[in-house]
């Protein structure tokens, strides 16, 4: 009978030391999901601060070619090159909003 009751809390003394072996391992694999949460929510905020600043660099350019058009002389190929800039900055605000969504 006292070999069982041996036994037995031997059993689960082991059971006892997995758990606790689970227990770290798990604990260790939580810190370090927290960790990489943190450098991924870094990363996050430094790309939105980077969309941020791409919209006011198209919007400035934007601005920029409003400006030549109405205060500057331009040729018919002049007028084309610009609009088709503008074009391409309208595409960029619209890739930046889709970029800013995304994240």
């Amino acid at each position: 009978m006292e070999e069982k009751v041996t036994n037995h809390l031997q059993s689960l003394q082991g059971k006892r030391e997995s758990i606790e072996d689970r227990k770290f391992i798990l604990q260790k694999d939580f810190d370090d999901l927290e960790k990489q949460n943190m450098e991924v929510s870094s990363t996050i905020d430094r790309e939105y601060e980077n969309i941020k600043q791409m919209q006011v660099e198209v919007l400035r350019a934007q601005d920029q070619i409003s400006s030549i058009k109405s205060t500057t002389f331009l040729t018919n190929e002049d007028a084309r090159e610009l609009e088709e800039m503008n074009n391409i900055l309208e595409a960029s605000k619209i890739a930046v909003v889709d970029l800013k969504f995304n994240i």
